[in-house]
């Protein structure tokens, strides 16, 4: 997941249940964990430090026409994590009228 989202896989992460920042939310597990926070943005260090540009496979994406192979590439996308899809969260209904 973190990968999709423009991330390194590896990236330093810190977890926290999702229900602490809900309006009533408890937020001292952040001062309780604030040295694992500042290690990971001050000294954590990939295992892998060898920067390389890595060249992805190309993908075919078919449609009977146009507007189908544009949906069926927009589904890869959002399957596969490569966009933001806060739009698409929504009924397709939504995202047209804004109902």
């Amino acid at each position: 997941m973190f990968g999709g989202s423009g991330f390194p896989a590896d990236a330093a992460t810190v977890e926290f249940p999702a229900q602490m920042f809900l309006a009533d939310g408890d937020l001292s597990p952040i001062k309780e964990s604030i040295d694992k926070i500042a290690y990971g943005l001050t000294k954590w260090k990939p295992a892998i430090e060898e920067k390389k540009m890595y060249a992805s496979a190309k993908i075919t994406v078919e449609g009977k026409d146009y507007q189908e192979a544009v949906t069926n590439m927009n589904l890869l996308f959002l399957r596969n994590q490569w966009a933001m899809d806060c739009q698409y969260s929504r009924q397709p209904r939504s995202v047209l009228t804004g109902y």
